[in-house]
């Protein structure tokens, strides 16, 4: 087996690593703290499970979502989600609420998958992971029906599981749901809007340091399997939610994704723009607010187009 692309050691890559310990040192009990917050829905059972990965003697980490009472004799849909990280942040847990209202409101149980990070483990680390877990379900179709296999994720997570479903093309994955993804990782962007509601701002200095660290020198950016918005079309699955607040410098390449989804045919690809959200929104609204209400009808999209698409299927 290749092995895979590396940063080289220098000066540059002693900086990545630290800069990303000292980042991960603040986010991450931040996140343990807010993991424990996020609610998941009643009838739902959690556990800790192990999938394999191509590299011998590694597992990927996965916690499964799934009905009380769930039916392990037939094979099920699924969906697999990929947290949010900038590629460098542990945060598996984060999407509990999301994960566990799919396995509520769906066919679907669901399953939360960890991947590699940055700088550690540059791209393509974290794809492989992904795959990995996407053909651990199609490797057991007496628990997974493969013609109903979905992809969701956060932020860079939103960006792995585009990525996933443009490589591994329709046949294999019949939908993806991402929020706030970046799609186009070959330039820095602008938010359209700059009041804010909900959410935060990453600044362009973060932004570089996490495409930075994601991406090993020489690497193109416009690489399909980096920046999604330059996959061929017809790659994607007709089926994809995608969101974005228009206080987030990643919702004009997300609208145009969308957009060139839309004019090759894909006549259920569909892209909600909220007003003066920013990157995270759903993360830091409040109950009460306007950030929530408007997650709470982000997150019922997602439920409604994996139905939908398993009603088109049957």
């Amino acid at each position: 087996m290749p092995l895979l692309p590396k940063h080289p050691f220098s000066w540059h890559y002693i900086y990545l690593r630290l800069f990303a310990g000292l980042i991960r040192s603040i986010a991450m009990p931040a996140q343990w703290l807010g993991i424990r917050k996020y609610k998941i829905h009643e009838g739902v059972e959690v556990k800790r499970i192990a999938v394999p990965s191509r590299d011998k003697g590694r597992n990927i980490k996965v916690h499964l979502y799934q009905p009380a009472g769930y039916d392990s004799t037939k094979p099920t849909p699924a969906l697999i989600n990929f947290h949010g990280s900038g590629f460098i942040i542990p945060s598996l847990g984060m999407n509990r609420e999301l994960c566990s209202l799919i396995a509520t409101r769906t066919q679907c149980i669901v399953l939360d998958a960890d991947y590699r990070k940055a700088p550690d483990h540059p791209f393509p680390a974290a794809i492989e992971d992904a795959e990995d877990v996407t053909h651990y379900l199609a490797a057991n179709p007496s628990q997974y029906d493969a013609s109903n296999i979905f992809l969701s994720g956060f932020s860079a997570g939103g960006n792995i599981a585009l990525v996933t479903a443009s490589t591994l093309g329709p046949k294999r994955v019949k939908g993806v749901v991402a929020f706030y993804p970046s799609v186009d990782l070959t330039k820095l962007h602008t938010a359209p809007e700059k009041r804010i509601l909900a959410g935060y701002t990453i600044t362009p200095f973060f932004r570089r340091f996490f495409y930075d660290s994601y991406m090993p020198p020489g690497q193109s950016r416009a690489d399909p399997r980096i920046s999604s918005i330059f996959a061929p079309t017809e790659s994607f699955p007709n089926h994809v939610y995608l969101v974005c607040g228009n206080a987030d410098s990643l919702y004009d390449p997300a609208v145009k994704f969308v957009e060139r989804l839309k004019e090759a045919g894909h006549n259920d690809a569909r892209f909600v723009g909220l007003e003066c959200m920013s990157h995270g929104f759903d993360v830091s609204a409040k109950e009460g607010t306007e950030a929530a209400e408007k997650k709470h009808q982000a997150y019922a999209g997602a439920v409604d187009m994996i139905n939908r698409a398993i009603g088109i299927n049957r």
